[in-house]
């Protein structure tokens, strides 16, 4: 999931100001439309820190996706620039959300004992992906004279990132954190025997 958002978002990023400026676009336009981005980046950030809490964590990964794809899909059809700012802001908002929903997945999944072995597991895995993105994207470019096959190849990988969270399966309880102990226990904090009373 967060290896296939990077192999998208890294390239989109990357290439935006010259997919704007293809378009039309002064380059200083086009670099709004990179800002707006960021911006709305950090926006991300602090929604899905919330979200994450609020509803079932395999549909906040959805939707960060979602709404990855659906700004890739405005900026390959677009040709307004309002739109295309639009297009900014939506794909800002998902790609914000990525960092803090990987991080919360870990931690989910695996408990935060185990958060560091785990990442350090993962990122050997996710590297290769990350990094192919900005080149395949300048490569479709050289040939095509255009990004439309690249922002199809995006919208693909975040499809296949949303089909990827559906097979997803996270404990009701993280593991190792105090409700975990419990219940292995078999008792709760009110009910456990008191370690200074006598027998």
């Amino acid at each position: 999931f967060v290896g296939l958002n990077f192999f998208a978002n890294g390239a989109v990023l990357t290439h935006i100001i010259p997919h704007a400026t293809d378009i039309g676009f002064e380059p200083l336009a086009a670099a709004w439309v990179l800002s707006t981005m960021a911006g709305f980046g950090v926006i991300g950030k602090l929604f899905f820190c919330w979200i994450f809490d609020q509803i079932p964590k395999r549909l906040a990964l959805c939707l960060a996706s979602a709404l990855q794809g659906v700004g890739v899909a405005l900026v390959y059809s677009v040709a307004e620039y309002p739109s295309l700012l639009l297009a900014g802001a939506v794909f800002g908002l998902g790609m914000g959300g990525i960092i803090p929903l990987w991080g919360a997945t870990i931690g989910a999944g695996f408990g935060r004992n185990a958060f560091g072995s785990v990442m350090g597991l993962m990122t050997p895995v996710m590297v290769p992906i990350h990094i192919l993105g900005i080149p395949y994207a300048g490569w479709v470019y050289d040939r095509a004279g255009n990004y439309d096959t690249a922002f199809v190849t995006f919208l693909g990988a975040y499809a296949l990132a949303m089909i990827g969270t559906l097979f997803l399966r996270l404990p009701e309880v993280e593991p190792g954190g105090a409700l975990a102990s419990e219940r292995v226990v078999g008792s709760s904090p009110a009910t456990a025997p008191d370690a200074c009373s006598g027998p």
